[in-house]
């Protein structure tokens, strides 16, 4: 006899799916130590690393002064030079089926924080901001010991809006995007539906109510409102202490405090303009790249619908939009939206592409004559953020990334060789050629005029100005287009000589400009002097604000997209060159202008005083300004000037920039190299009702499937700070005391085959030919995955083990029986697929599948060998909000000298509380002939105990309807974790198990019921439909931490529906 192999249909329809992360480079990682912080990055990101610290040093003392708390952990930022790097990355990576009992994972270490460089240096810094704002919140509201985070993690459940919402708010307060988002979601009606929100909707409102709280109670208030929420283990709690307001009314101050905000500012605003372009835009895709072909008759753009890109080519006006390419993946991570991007080549028979492949950049060229692509690989830059061609199309200039810094290159297409233009840490993006192809423009936040010598001070409110740079004669003095202190000017074209079409936020929102840069004589001594200026005239004034555009200048049209009315739509206009268009500044942008020029004032005082003690140096005074008319809107008093031209300590820059620690060369000096290091991840103590290990069980020689009963395991794993090694152990103590079970498991996942070595052992007693036997098997396994891209991935498993069968003594012959030695080998190969997204507890969006091979020998056994082989799919459809359609088909077969019978019927982790209904039906016959050596579950099958069928082959359809009721309908914020987990499912199962060729063979077990009476033996056909069917309905919800399901279910057999039977399980999904 022998005992559970490692397997697939294990018990029930539990089974492990999963994504994956792929490694395309290995990394060699460094640190800086600080007093409350480490900063690890790895080649390529000292720089990054150097400004990470210095941000952070001061938000950290910010936060100790807002919170009055100190951190009991260092934090720990983990530095990636790119988003495409930080993807190979395992941290967060979740293996095996640890998602299917959910009660009691506490996760122990929080203190990691990982952020990934985008190209600009601000984003990098609301980056850092979010990830020391999650880290205090985390530590307020869950504790450090383990003791305060077990009992929290169980009984705080926080909504996303409160806890996203937070993180936000804390990272950045206000922001010109920030205010377009709420503004659309306000005036459309879209955050009244409150507690529909969902993924960024929800960070957003969430937000919006902190950025409210703050206003009308004070910023002072929310840490009180942390720390009861902590103690009260409630956030509705929280609010109701601190503010004296329930949540309920808590939004309705909320909303109307955004409505007089917005409302009437909105009626001062333009309708987006222009042509609709003939492409239905869905709300739940994002559009960008809009880009027309050089002659006007084609246009390009790309969708990004959670990760998953395409490329459309259209040819107007009447023509259905052409996909030319398509990539990535739709699953939960980090949507990256700056691939791929679009340019066309000058001759108008070329559209190329960049775009990002296994962590490479590839450069593809589709020709519209032939529709056929060619690539290349564009080498030495680690990222491309924009692009376009000179008018002759040998030439392409680029903002690209390079060792942690975005500058401005020129790449040639024939000899494949770069120009590096820029050199300094500003970030240089949107460059584009004049007509003329000798100058070049692009936006930068640098504050100097000067290649070389730029950096971007921390702290500064560096903001982006539009440059000219002349590409004939290479200056390294750049000419500043615009030189606003506040606002940001992107994306320029040229029009003309001298004029520029513009992207700007100087009312608060993203409007089109026209520069016109012009001179005057200022004044004639021995030569003439001229002062050079901009005239900056407001194109659009629009509801909401433009998120890209682009130029035609050969056809003066205008292509943009707008986020308006919840969904992004694709307009185009002529240009126009309007003199008279005022624009109104929001009421955001009139309070940060306060608020910025009270702030710089202090700054600035603070400067000069620190300059009178200290040397200074003067930058040249290249920016000039027209005197002979004073706006009073705009002025500048003479020390704003002379921090603009930079007046600045020539030895304590930084610390003027950020104030705190002062960090000079030897801060920096002497990095450290990593060693591997291991640290407690998660501890997991849960109630359960199924086994700790993927095993089948042996087939016991008569009809009972042995049920584990009542356990509780525990769980503990750790890993190293990058999560590339993971140790977890676990020991399950079963109701009885006589099934525990022990699992140790090592894993290796640095590169990008994944390596898993696993011990278990388990003690199953059975009923063996009238004599109870206890068994105990030892297994060892080896497992290997190749991980193809995110969502697919094949796994081999290598497994040999040793199963020890002892009779307890009962009698004179069972005392006399000797030990049943086995020992066993098995392979296993799986070929898994899973790109399902989590919407919801339980709810999921997206298809996974499993199909599987398995063979096993008994070493000392002849004629002893098992192949089983089988597939399971499951496919989750929206239907409305996160009212979804769930659908699973599985099925497997086993053959060979020995068989693995299935038993038909119940659900899995089922808590059966009916002394009379038998959880196992023996009334149902086995065919003893089939010589099996295993048995397992074959679930759902709800409506019956399990043994309805059997057979070594098997097969079940589930349908379910998955509605989260409480949550679809409430339109406030729901502080009840039970109640807004609470689902409403309508299910429908059917299925069936055989032993012959079909589910129709005569020869199946349960058609015949034998009757032996004295010399005379009666075989009766029973006529059984091989076809079973069940129906009902069930509730589910989370309580203390566990998903709870209740099932209501009646069977359907040979046509009689059969009474009903209750279902009390704890497990996720099907």
């Amino acid at each position: 006899m022998s005992n559970g192999l490692f397997a697939q249909f294990y018990n029930g329809l539990q089974m492990a799916f999963g994504k994956n992360r792929v490694q395309y480079e290995n990394f060699v990682w460094q640190y800086y130590r600080f007093p409350k912080y480490d900063t690890y990055y790895y080649v390529g990101g000292k720089e990054l690393a150097q400004y990470t610290s210095i941000i952070a040093d001061a938000k950290i003392r910010e936060f100790e002064s807002f919170f009055g708390y100190t951190l009991e952990k260092r934090i720990v930022f983990l530095l990636y030079n790119n988003l495409s790097d930080f993807r190979q990355s395992n941290l967060g990576l979740i293996s095996g089926n640890d998602n299917y009992n959910i009660g009691g994972v506490t996760k122990i270490i929080d203190n990691k924080a990982f952020l990934y460089f985008e190209g600009d240096h601000k984003k990098l810094e609301k980056q850092i901001n979010a990830a020391i704002a999650e880290v205090y919140v985390n530590e307020m509201l869950y504790g450090t010991d383990l003791k305060s985070k077990v009992a929290n993690n169980t009984l705080l459940t926080l909504p996303e809006w409160f806890y996203r919402g937070l993180i936000s708010y804390l990272s950045n307060d206000w922001d010109v995007d920030i205010d377009n988002k709420v503004r659309d979601g306000i005036l459309t009606g879209k955050f009244e539906r409150f507690n529909n929100l969902t993924g960024q909707d929800a960070i957003y409102a969430g937000h919006s109510i902190w950025y409210f709280i703050s206003e009308k109670f004070g910023k002072k208030v929310i840490p009180n409102i942390v720390y009861l929420t902590r103690v009260s283990k409630n956030s509705e709690s929280g609010f109701l202490y601190v503010l004296g307001l329930p949540v309920k009314y808590l939004t309705f101050e909320w909303l109307a405090f955004y409505d007089a905000r917005y409302y009437e500012d909105d009626k001062k605003r333009d309708e987006p303009t222009g042509q609709t372009t003939q492409v239905k835009t869905r709300r739940d895709r994002v559009y960008q790249q809009y880009f027309a072909g050089p002659d006007g008759s084609s246009m390009a753009y790309v969708t990004n619908y959670s990760g998953k890109y395409k490329v459309f080519l259209k040819d107007k006006p009447d023509t259905k939009p052409k996909r030319i390419h398509k990539g990535g993946r739709r699953i939960e991570q980090i949507t990256d939206y700056s691939y791929p991007l679009l340019a066309w080549h000058p001759s108008g028979k070329l559209l190329t592409y960049v775009t990002e492949e296994k962590g490479t950049i590839w450069l593809s060229f589709y020709d519209l004559e032939t529709r056929e692509t060619d690539k290349k690989e564009m080498f030495n830059v680690e990222k491309i953020i924009d692009y376009s061609f000179n008018n002759k199309g040998n030439l392409m200039v680029l903002s690209a990334l390079k060792n942690g810094q975005t500058d401005i290159f020129v790449f040639n297409n024939l000899a494949n060789t770069y120009q590096q233009i820029t050199n300094d840490l500003a970030d240089d993006c949107n460059p584009r050629f004049t007509g003329d192809d000798q100058t070049i423009l692009f936006s930068s936040n640098r504050t100097s005029d000067t290649l070389g010598v730029d950096s971007v001070m921390p702290g500064l409110n560096t903001n982006y100005n539009v440059f000219s740079y002349n590409y004939k004669t290479q200056s390294k003095v750049l000419v500043p287009i615009t030189y606003e202190k506040s606002a940001d000017f992107l994306s320029p074209y040229e029009i003309s000589e001298n004029k520029y079409m513009l992207l700007g936020n100087s009312n608060g929102l993203w409007n089109r400009y026209l520069a016109v840069y012009d001179s005057t004589i200022s004044h004639i001594d021995t030569t003439v002097h001229y002062r050079f200026f901009t005239h900056l005239l407001p194109q659009t004034n629009l509801k909401r604000s433009i998120t890209e555009y682009s130029y035609n200048r050969s056809t003066g049209m205008v292509n943009q997209v707008l986020y308006y009315k919840g969904k992004d739509i694709m307009t185009e206009e002529k240009s126009s060159n309007r003199n008279d268009l005022k624009v109104t500044e929001t009421v955001f942008w009139k309070k940060m202008q306060r608020q910025n020029f009270i702030k710089d004032s202090l700054m600035e005082d603070r400067i000069r005083k620190d300059s009178m003690k200290i040397s200074t140096f003067i930058l040249t005074d290249t920016i000039k300004y027209d005197t002979t008319n004073i706006d009073f809107r705009n002025y500048y008093f003479e020390f704003q000037k002379n921090k603009l031209k930079g007046y600045l300590p020539l030895k304590d820059s930084l610390k003027a920039a950020s104030p705190g620690k002062l960090f000079n060369a030897d801060a920096f000096s002497k990095p450290r190299l990593y060693m591997t290091s291991f640290y407690t991840n998660y501890f997991v103590s849960q109630v359960d009702f199924g086994f700790l290990n993927n095993t089948y069980q042996p087939f016991t020689g008569g009809a009972v499937y042995f049920n584990p009963g009542f356990n509780v395991f525990f769980k503990i794993g750790t890993n190293d700070l990058l999560e590339n090694y993971k140790i977890t152990g676990g020991v399950r103590f079963a109701g009885n005391f006589d099934s525990n079970e022990y699992l140790l498991t090592l894993e290796d996942l640095k590169k990008q085959v994944d390596k898993e070595w696993t011990f278990h052992r388990m003690a199953i007693t059975s009923i063996l030919n009238n004599a109870i036997v206890k068994t105990h098997t030892h297994e060892l396994m080896h497992v290997r995955k190749y991980p193809f891209n995110q969502v697919f991935a094949i796994r081999g498993t290598v497994l040999g083990r040793y199963d020890r069968g002892t009779y307890l003594s009962t009698d004179l012959s069972t005392l006399r029986e000797n030990f049943d030695n086995n020992y066993w080998a098995g392979l296993k190969g799986e070929l898994i697929y899973d790109d399902t997204k989590l919407v919801q507890l339980n709810i999921f969006n997206g298809t996974r599948f499993k199909i599987f091979a398995e063979y096993y020998k008994q070493v000392n056994e002849k004629k002893s060998d098992m192949w089983v082989v089988g597939a399971d799919f499951r496919f989750y459809k929206k239907i409305h909000r996160n009212l979804i359609s769930a659908s699973r088909l599985g099925g497997s077969t086993s053959f060979g000298s020995k068989k693995l019978i299935y038993f038909l019927g119940s659900v899995d982790n089922w808590i059966n509380l009916s002394p009379k209904l038998p959880t196992f039906d023996q009334s149902i016959a086995i065919d003893y002939s089939r010589n099996y050596a295993y048995q397992t579950l074959a679930t759902n099958m709800r409506g019956f105990s399990q043994n309805i069928r059997n057979g070594n082959s098997f097969v079940v359809y589930n349908q379910e309807l998955r509605w989260p009721f409480i949550k679809y309908f409430v339109n406030r914020p729901i502080n009840s974790d039970f109640l807004e987990n609470m689902q409403f499912v309508g299910f429908f199962d059917v299925g069936t198990a055989w032993a012959g060729k079909t589910p129709y063979d005569e020869a199946n077990a349960y058609n015949k019921e034998v009757v032996l009476n004295g010399p005379v033996t009666v075989i009766i056909d029973k006529e059984r439909n091989p076809f079973v069917y069940g129906y009902g309905f069930g509730l589910r919800t989370r309580m203390l931490g566990y998903f709870v399901r209740a099932d209501w279910a009646w069977g359907i057999e040979n046509a009689i529906i059969l009474p009903r039977i209750f279902y009390l399980s704890l497990s996720l999904d099907f």
